[in-house]
């Protein structure tokens, strides 16, 4: 797995109107490989083709097997695919690692099953540790602790610098279970999951899960406590924290 982006949290739109110089070089690459008049006028005409072009560059390339399709009419926005998780960490994925995802997708009647209460996300996992989930997220995603947005009180924890969800998918309750995080199978995720997923489906759809509360994971850590996480928890900065609590048993 690989990625691409440079500035954590960077705008996507920061430069638009600054490009003329990186056009140029698209032009002459483009000429490079047959790309003349004929093709750009087409691009600049219609809407349907370049829409097609962008959605192919800004998924790296891949498209959603027929299998997913399905899955997303299903679930509709509580499903996010392989190309969009890609396209919003800026990364491109092996083939090993994208057979792998479409061989785990859960069965159709599992999901069904789901959707009935609107209570489910269904997000793919991709090899990234907490660290890396922070570092390749939009600005603000996070909680910024002093002094760096970029470091926590769990820098230095494997849990947040080795530990990476499994290349399979994840489907994630909405909501806490008796103040815990839950997957569909009854098991409670590992942090680096949970995070990964909330942050992950916070960036695609703007909707933030465990808004307000404290939602607690699997790890406990020595002299500390339970690891939790929520967005806009009380008494903390806004966005998502990731926090301990000593007084939890």
């Amino acid at each position: 797995m690989h990625n691409n982006k440079s500035n954590a949290g960077a705008s996507l739109n920061e430069d638009f109107g600054k490009d003329e110089g990186l056009i140029h070089e698209a032009i002459v690459t483009g000429r490079k490989v047959g790309a003349g008049h004929r093709f750009w006028a087409k691009l600049a005409h219609q809407e349907r083709l370049f829409e097609k072009t962008n959605s192919f560059v800004t998924t790296n390339g891949y498209q959603d097997s027929p299998c997913q399709r399905l899955v997303r009419e299903i679930m509709g926005r509580n499903f996010i695919g392989i190309g969009e998780a890609l396209q919003c960490f800026d990364m491109y994925a092996t083939n090993q690692e994208l057979d792998q995802l479409v061989k785990t997708l859960p069965e159709k009647d599992k999901i069904a099953s789901c959707v009935e209460t609107d209570d489910y996300i269904l997000v793919p996992g991709l090899p990234l540790t907490i660290m890396d989930t922070i570092n390749l997220s939009y600005w603000g995603t996070f909680s910024p602790p002093a002094p760096s947005p970029l470091v926590g009180w769990f820098h230095n924890h494997r849990f947040a610098t080795i530990l990476e969800p499994k290349t399979e998918w994840y489907l994630l309750c909405k909501h806490p279970v008796q103040g815990k995080a839950i997957l569909a199978d009854g098991q409670t995720p590992k942090v680096c999951v949970l995070v990964y997923a909330t942050a992950l489906y916070y960036m695609i759809t703007g909707n933030k899960l465990f808004k307000g509360e404290k939602v607690y994971c699997d790890e406990n850590i020595p002299f500390h406590g339970p690891v939790y996480i929520g967005f806009d928890i009380p008494g903390e900065r806004p966005g998502l924290f990731i926090g301990y609590d000593k007084k939890k048993t």
